[in-house]
């Protein structure tokens, strides 16, 4: 987190910072988003709900969308926002979230 912190902080054109995700359990993967792929995040939630925003980006984009009437794309959706207003997101390669599971099938 503090890499990502350290990128908003001596880059105030960035609003939205992202790495990688470690998953762990029944799944242990490591998901690697890479650049932004404006095509692929329109057509797929690729990158990882553990992302960094700037408060006046949380605060334009009006936060997650808690009447969404599928829960679980809320940071999906949120985060289509910034990039679809001209915001600049950013990852931070390996830089990590993680996100477990079951550690048994």
């Amino acid at each position: 987190m503090g890499r990502g912190i350290g990128i908003l902080d001596s880059q105030p054109q960035v609003g939205v910072v992202y790495g990688d995700t470690q998953f762990f359990g029944t799944q242990t993967h490591l998901c690697e988003p890479g650049l932004l792929d404006a095509n692929k995040l329109l057509q797929a939630n690729y990158i990882s709900c553990s992302e960094l925003y700037r408060r006046v980006v949380w605060e334009q984009n009006g936060g997650y969308d808690g009447t969404m009437p599928v829960q679980g794309y809320e940071d999906r959706d949120f985060g289509v926002g910034p990039w679809s207003a001209g915001g600049n997101l950013h990852t931070c390669r390996r830089s990590f979230s993680t996100i477990g599971g079951p550690t048994t099938p």
